[in-house]
């Protein structure tokens, strides 16, 4: 069912169905049931979630592009003794 979602709108929609049935628990309304069911069958079948973790990804604060993470913090690193809240080391 994996590869077929993407090629093909039926198994993307039965996946969506499966996936929605946990969230008979939660709630009875039709609507919310197609809401859910529905969007992970569309998010599915064109595979965004790649798409929406790259964007995450780039846009992340303290990324520099593709060369890596600069610190979030500028600050020299706490003595070991401080770090366990120590007054005096």
């Amino acid at each position: 069912m994996a590869v077929k979602k993407v090629e093909r709108w039926w198994p993307a929609i039965a996946h969506g169905m499966c996936y929605a049935l946990p969230f008979l628990l939660i709630t009875r309304s039709v609507w919310a049931l197609l809401i859910v069911g529905g969007t992970h069958a569309v998010l599915d079948h064109y595979q965004a979630a790649k798409y929406v973790v790259w964007a995450q990804a780039s846009s992340a604060p303290g990324r520099s592009g593709r060369h890596g993470a600069r610190p979030l913090t500028t600050r020299a690193p706490r003595p070991p003794c401080r770090a366990l809240g120590r007054a005096r080391c």
